[in-house]
Formats: C-alpha cells, sequence, structure tokens
C-alpha cells in the first residue's frame, strides 16, 4: 500500500509542476507582465487551465469543447466516484482488523 500512495504522491507533485510550468509559460507567451500573476491571480490560473485543455484539446484532435467535456462531465465524476469506493473499501477492512 505503501508504494501506491508514494506513487500517487509523485504523480500530484507532477501535476503541481507541470501546471506552475503552464502558468509560467502562459505569462511568457503573453504580453502579460511577471506581475500579473500577482495582481489577479484568479483570471491567471483560469486562463492557464484553458491554454493546457487547449494543448489536450489540439494534442488529442479533440477540439477545445470536447475536451473539456471529457475532462469535467466524464473524468472527473469517474475519478470521485472511484476514490469514494476505494476509500470506503478501505473502511471496512479497517473494522474487519
Amino acid at each position: 500500500m505503501e508504494s501506491r500512495t508514494a506513487a500517487w504522491l509523485w504523480i500530484v507533485v507532477l501535476f503541481l509542476l507541470v501546471t506552475y510550468c503552464a502558468i509560467l509559460y502562459h505569462i511568457g507567451d503573453t504580453t502579460l507582465p511577471v506581475g500579473a500573476l500577482l495582481a489577479d491571480p484568479i483570471s491567471t490560473i483560469f486562463d492557464a487551465c484553458v491554454w493546457i485543455l487547449q494543448v489536450i484539446g489540439d494534442f488529442t484532435g479533440m477540439g477545445y469543447k470536447l475536451t473539456n467535456i471529457v475532462v469535467f462531465v466524464v473524468l472527473h465524476p469517474a475519478l470521485t466516484i472511484w476514490l469514494f469506493v476505494q476509500w470506503r473499501r478501505a473502511r471496512r477492512q479497517g473494522e474487519e482488523v
């Protein structure tokens, strides 16, 4: 179980690193000054997330809208349900021991 936890931790760290790099790339790609991240962080993070979805859409050929639907209507709920089931199983196994 510890190796699975370590694997998930590395996945989260990698995701955060990629998101951070995408935000920095997005800021460098536009005419926004670097201080824009501090002045309006919500819009900057939102724009970076839209950019990430656009890149995924272009890479897969699905486009931005279909990628958005797949991520937020299919993958996110599926992941949430899967994590809930895993949590319930772990809790049930903890009670049996």
